[in-house]
């Protein structure tokens, strides 16, 4: 295989906090990196669902607390700490079954010295969190326990749905929402070349970025072009299941994901795959 397998193919990456770094992978292996970022995370106004979780949390009444994400776990940190001192926190979380979807929320839990009891494997979508969950015995069985879910931009409804017919009690603690960038341009001119054809392969790397795509495609009136460009011309490579069922779930394909959902891994798998996928017939 080439040391630049992705020469001649530029690559519209739809990431936003890692767009350097994942124009920097896209570019290792000789690809033309176009970013185009679609989305922020934007702090709630008002954190009364955070302070809530705390007095509840301090009041002995959840078994399991669990953590979503590296932004939501520091901004829920941040935001206590602004009312409560963080012993006092950490002392609490000891009393119930901390549990962490990822490393990314693992490592943010880590760098405030809480101890983490259950840990989802990879690829870290809500089945594995349901199923370790409701197999391992410092959370089984979930019948009558009381959940503390740190949402991540917005609620994820099949694992609550999931959750709530095994018997458990939910209490939602939103901290921040998704919102599309302020500045689009870069957004418009990725879907433009895509649909244009001056790319030929979308990267998306999280799920809400499929939905913010659409989103301003639908806006400017060039959704139908963009389903036509990305199901008859371009690749689309995603980083993992919960991404790839978001794609599919609008009637979109996916022609690659990497057997482990990391953004390197995702890039080097894309640039080995590329040149043998355009060389299929159509």
């Amino acid at each position: 295989m080439s040391d630049t397998p992705l020469e001649g193919f530029t690559v519209v990456g739809f990431e936003s906090r890692m767009s350097g770094t994942t124009a920097d992978l896209i570019e290792k292996y000789g690809g033309e990196a176009l970013p185009a970022p679609s989305m922020q995370e934007a702090p709630l106004d008002e954190h009364d669902a955070v302070f809530d979780f705390a007095e509840a949390l301090f009041d002995g009444e959840f078994d399991l607390v669990y953590f979503n994400t590296a932004v939501g776990t520091n901004m829920v940190f941040d935001t206590l700490q602004t009312r409560y001192d963080l012993d006092e926190i950490r002392e609490a979380l000891a009393e119930a079954v901390v549990v962490s979807r990822s490393p990314k929320p693992g490592g943010a839990l880590a760098d405030h010295d809480v101890s983490i009891d259950v840990k989802a494997p990879e690829p870290n979508s809500w089945r594995q969190v349901l199923e370790t969950l409701t197999s391992d015995p410092q959370t089984a069985p979930l019948d009558g326990k009381h959940i503390a879910i740190n949402e991540y931009g917005q609620p994820n409804e099949e694992l609550n749905e999931a959750l709530r017919s095994e018997g458990a009690e939910l209490t939602r603690v939103p901290i921040y929402r998704w919102e599309l960038p302020a500045d689009l341009q870069p957004l418009k001119n990725g879907i433009r070349a895509l649909i244009g054809g001056e790319a030929q392969i979308a990267l998306f790397t999280s799920r809400q970025q499929v939905v913010h795509m659409l989103q301003v495609a639908r806006e400017e009136g060039w959704e139908d072009a963009l389903r036509t460009a990305l199901h008859e011309d371009a690749m689309v490579a995603s980083v993992g299941p919960v991404t790839s069922e978001q794609l599919e779930d609008h009637d979109l394909p996916v022609h690659f994901e990497p057997e482990r959902p990391k953004l390197r891994i995702l890039v080097q798998g894309m640039a080995e795959y590329a040149p043998e996928y355009f060389q299929q017939p159509a």
